[in-house]
This record gives structure tokens, sequence and C-alpha cells, in this order.
């Protein structure tokens, strides 16, 4: 993530979407018997920390909630 910040904003925001916030490899982590495990949290709190440093932006936890929806859903992931 601190590599990231060094590009323009849109491509670290493209290779966030694309590599770390995978929709298939969250559902895989979410659903699996690793489901419980607390360094999920950890992956979530690096996420959204890459993202408002990426778009320079504070969300709140209703806007997080809604940037962690599929894009079909009004997401970005």
């Amino acid at each position: 993530m601190k590599r990231l910040v060094l590009l323009h904003s849109h491509d670290p925001l493209v290779l966030l979407k694309n590599s770390l916030a995978m929709p298939k490899l969250l559902y895989l982590l979410r659903t699996f018997s690793c489901s419980t495990n607390p360094l999920l949290a950890d992956f979530d709190k690096i996420l959204r920390t890459g993202l408002c440093t990426i778009l320079n932006v504070d969300l709140n936890e209703g806007q997080w909630l809604q940037a962690s929806l599929p894009v079909a859903d009004g997401g970005w992931e």
C-alpha cells in the first residue's frame, strides 16, 4: 500500500480493485472454514486504509459498506 500512493490515483485504484480486492478471492475467504479467522478483519482494514489513502478521503462505516459491495450493486469491487 505504501508504494501505491506514489502512483497517480487512477492506477493504484485499478490495481487495488483487480488484484487485492478480487470478489472471488473475498468470497472464498469468507465462505470456507477460515471465515472466522481474525486476519480477515486485518485484511479489510488494510483494504480500507489503502482505498482512503489512494482516494484522499475518509470513508465512514456506511460509505465503506457500500464501497465493499460488488460493482453491480453499487460498489467498487
